[in-house]
């Protein structure tokens, strides 16, 4: 009986994942929300410390942050407002995490020289005022992970590096004005009006409406180019102001800012209304004929 002796040899590989010594450099984004939404870019930098080819392209995939999907908000307390992170300035394609991203659904780029930063645009969607007007003044933040993978030259991807960046949001202070005839609404664009007065006769008045739209209290100041007198050359015309329902007073004082009222809280959305009456005093008997004018300057101050 012959012995047959079988030699099995085994080979171990232990595959590593290369370190591409990724250098990424993210600021935090702050934003204040405006009037209109807004697309707002911001930007990351990345360096290569490898001159390897598995390292020269990479994809960036961006966390869901604190709300935990991808209608990302940010937080002030229980207050929370809606924003987003998009690849594009027209805010089409929302930036996801790995795992998660469809086709483009992340930042990609080539690292052509090791040791070279490049920098990487992506945008915010930040929403108009009038979506969080009832939020009030404030900071809102948010906290996003961005996950850096290169590419390797067979398509597959290996994580190299996470960085975070802190999103804060502001709702500003704000009050806005807009002036024009009675029943106006608001209209933020509206901010000149002509009260004609036509033939100008003694203690005859005028009307107007003064809307004020704003989510903090506020002031009213007003200043009158001639001090409180319509003019033709040197020739004048007193006249007296009234809003809503203060007393009648006189501006004296060329350009001086005068305070007028103020309001102890914010308005309602669609404005609050300061009716404006102006009243002529005494007409000399012998007037000199022509245009008789002043400019009474509005001031809105949110406190």
């Amino acid at each position: 009986m012959k012995a047959i002796v079988i030699l099995i040899t085994l080979f171990c590989f232990r595959s590593y994942a290369q370190n591409c010594n990724y250098n990424i450099t993210v600021n935090n984004f702050v934003g204040t929300i405006q009037t209109q939404q807004q697309a707002v870019s911001h930007s990351f930098s990345i360096s290569s410390g490898s001159n390897s080819n598995n390292c020269k392209n990479f994809r960036a995939f961006y966390g869901k942050g604190n709300a935990n999907n991808y209608n990302r908000k940010v937080f002030s307390g229980n207050k929370m407002i809606d924003y987003n992170v998009y690849k594009e300035s027209g805010l089409n394609t929302v930036l996801k995490d790995f795992g998660d991203a469809g086709a483009g659904e992340f930042i990609s780029g080539n690292l052509e020289s090791s040791n070279t930063s490049y920098s990487f645009d992506f945008f915010f969607k930040l929403i108009d005022l009038d979506s969080v007007f009832s939020n009030g003044p404030g900071h809102y933040n948010d906290l996003i992970p961005i996950s850096v993978y290169s590419v390797k030259n067979n398509g597959s991807l290996t994580h190299q590096k996470t960085v975070y960046m802190n999103v804060g949001i502001v709702i500003p202070r704000y009050a806005e004005l807009s002036v024009g005839p009675e029943n106006m609404p608001h209209d933020p664009s509206a901010t000149q009006h002509v009260m004609d007065f036509g033939t100008l006769e003694s203690h005859e008045e005028a009307r107007a409406l003064l809307n004020i739209k704003g989510n903090v209290p506020f002031g009213i100041y007003m200043a009158s180019q001639n001090g409180g007198a319509l003019t033709n050359g040197p020739s004048r015309v007193p006249y007296t102001i009234q809003v809503g329902s203060n007393s009648f007073i006189t501006l004296s004082n060329p350009g001086q800012s005068h305070y007028i009222t103020q309001h102890n809280s914010g308005t309602p959305q669609s404005s609050l209304g300061f009716p404006l009456r102006v009243r002529i005093g005494e007409v000399p008997s012998n007037p000199d004929s022509g245009d008789y004018t002043d400019v009474i300057t509005i001031t809105v101050n949110a406190w």
